[in-house]
């Protein structure tokens, strides 16, 4: 399996006063592709476009022109909404927030096993809930707590949970530890380097901080204003960068 971006543009339409916009162009021609079991990091600054094009790529936005393919199946916009969501899920900074605080995570679990696995029983369902749990080194006493009662590296593991219910190809992680104390990162960033080693999954790290990307990825796409200005191996990129503003980027790691 292999996702392909090919000459991505997203233009955005920008909400103004008396009902008069302005077009946005977010995403300017990026080009790039994930395999199987791969790990690509897109870094960059606030509105440089990374969320976009992941936004892109779970169908939440349209491309305004190019494509997006996942071979195999062909272009994602023409895609069932239920196959898309077995080819990609996806994982955000605020885990807490993605979660339903009405639903203990066990129900929150259960609803979306029986969309993804609908001829599994309930106590089948439940057994994979919590093996589910135990697959993000959680506690089964999570299953039956609200997510008020998580920590945010615990909401971010059972966000990670249910996002493996379909077994996707791809899971794309939109600044996933950002909001996580440091220690709780390293955990976050373990967990996700041994599920794609492990199930072969592939891993699209979004993020500003290149120490996190470099932790997990094995290559690395730089993105300056909608438009890539730097790629390569992570190694490569993270020591020898050739372009000013990746250089910037490094050195702000080197001051934190």
């Amino acid at each position: 399996m292999r996702l392909e971006i090919d000459n991505l543009v997203v233009s955005l339409r920008s909400d103004h006063m008396l009902g008069r916009g302005r077009t946005v162009h977010a995403v300017k021609g990026v080009s790039f592709a994930i395999g199987t079991g791969e790990a690509v990091g897109l870094v960059g600054e606030s509105g440089s476009g990374k969320s976009t094009i992941a936004r892109a790529i779970m169908g939440v936005v349209p491309p305004t022109t190019g494509e997006i393919r996942f071979l195999q199946e062909g272009r994602a916009s023409g895609l069932p909404k239920q196959r898309r969501a077995k080819l990609a899920q996806m994982i955000f900074q605020d885990a807490a927030a993605s979660l339903n605080p009405r639903l203990k995570v066990g129900s929150a679990l259960n609803q979306i096993i029986a969309v993804h696995h609908p001829r599994l029983s309930a106590r089948e369902r439940e057994t994979m809930g919590l093996g589910l749990l135990r697959r993000v080194a959680l506690d089964e006493m999570i299953f039956d707590r609200f997510p008020r009662e998580l920590s945010g590296g615990q909401a971010q593991r059972v966000a990670i949970a249910r996002a493996l219910i379909p077994e996707p190809f791809l899971l794309v992680c939109d600044e996933p530890v950002s909001a996580l104390d440091v220690s709780v990162q390293a955990g976050i960033l373990r967990l996700l380097d041994d599920l794609r080693r492990n199930s072969g999954m592939a891993l699209l790290m979004i993020s500003h901080d290149l120490a996190a990307v470099r932790a997990l990825c094995d290559r690395i796409v730089v993105l300056k204003e909608g438009e890539i200005v730097e790629a390569g191996p992570a190694n490569a990129i993270c020591s020898s960068p050739t372009h000013a503003y990746t250089k910037a980027l490094l050195d702000a790691v080197a001051q934190i």
